[in-house]
């Protein structure tokens, strides 16, 4: 009888002892859950109030000069030039890089509202539509934007898609589902009262290979940093491509760096592609002509009417042109 009751007590102990190791993995879980939110808070309230501050842009022009290095067994190394007005949804991109880079260069895209442009300027064909095209073209991507990588839509979902100044002043239905699943990974403080934040996000696919986004963030407070840089990385840990950024504008409304690099690297972990920007104008809310957005058809040898598919005006023989 005695036996019989002692093992009920220990029935009891364990069963209690089971209930409350469960409640406290349970409590731990909850803890660990409340202080991964609050680690989240300030880093997603710098990176939302970075998007604000695009967001209060009312027109932007931007000049940024690239040195180009192409690796591989026909290595490359040129310069470029990149030039972007934006007002509203209004925008014109003026690329080149040299010839023998061999990239689709030269061109000179906008869209003043109501009429899509198109001119290949080594063709001397100009192309026009009523409708804007979303993709971008350009052999180089608009470094204005770099620093909100976090918020990129260019991958799978919608191939050679680019940020426009009209989607950062909108919801970005892609940036909350990356916000709600950031996670910190490391926070230090620098003697200098910098505070350096590492945080994770998922990101997407790039030509069927999954990515994430790796950021470090720094700045005096966590809620008032700028990305040093951000990679995109693969599910393994492979670093895919890196942005870096340096040497930010103190006096500019936008905490726009005058240095960015961008490395690209192939699948087996190699460099293919350097190019290094260096900003040599940004004008925010300056006042500037409308006809900017749009491209004279003099300016072109042929110009072609997309939605009407015909010459509006032919390109010459090339025997026959001056």
């Amino acid at each position: 009888m005695q036996s019989r009751k002692t093992k009920l007590k220990l029935w009891v102990f364990a069963l209690v002892l089971c209930a409350s190791l469960a409640a406290a993995s349970i409590y731990g879980a909850f803890i660990s859950q409340k202080q991964n939110e609050l680690s989240q808070e300030k880093p997603l309230l710098a990176l939302e109030n970075l998007r604000r501050k695009y967001a209060a842009i009312d027109s932007v022009h931007i000049i940024a000069d690239a040195k180009i290095a192409m690796y591989g067994e026909d290595f490359r190394v040129g310069l470029g030039r990149f030039e972007y007005w934006a007002r509203g949804n209004k925008y014109r991109t003026k690329t080149s890089t040299d010839k023998l880079l061999k990239l689709n260069t030269d061109l000179d895209v906008a869209y003043d509202g109501e009429r899509f442009y198109y001119f290949d300027q080594r063709s001397g064909i100009l192309s026009y539509r009523s409708t804007d095209d979303l993709r971008s073209h350009a052999a180089l991507p608009n470094p204005l934007f770099l620093p909100l990588d976090y918020l990129s839509n260019d991958d799978d979902e919608c191939p050679l898609c680019k940020l426009r100044l009209s989607q950062v002043k909108s919801d970005n239905v892609r940036w909350g589902t990356r916000a709600r699943s950031l996670e910190v990974k490391a926070k230090r403080h620098e003697s200098s009262d910098r505070v350096i934040t590492d945080v994770e996000m998922p990101g997407g696919k790039m030509r069927g290979r999954p990515f994430k986004l790796r950021m470090r963030l720094v700045g005096t407070e966590e809620d008032n940093a700028n990305p040093l840089q951000i990679e995109r990385i693969s599910p393994e840990g492979q670093v895919l491509s890196v942005i870096t950024f340096d040497g930010f504008m103190d006096n500019s409304s936008l905490p726009m760096p005058r240095d960015i690099l961008i490395t690209v690297f192939d699948a087996n972990g190699n460099v293919a592609l350097r190019l290094e920007y260096t900003i040599k104008l940004l004008e925010i809310n300056q006042s500037f002509d409308n006809r900017i957005f749009t491209i004279s058809f003099d300016d072109a040898e042929g110009v072609w009417d997309t939605d009407g598919r015909r010459f509006v005006k032919e390109k010459k023989p090339k025997g026959l042109r001056e």
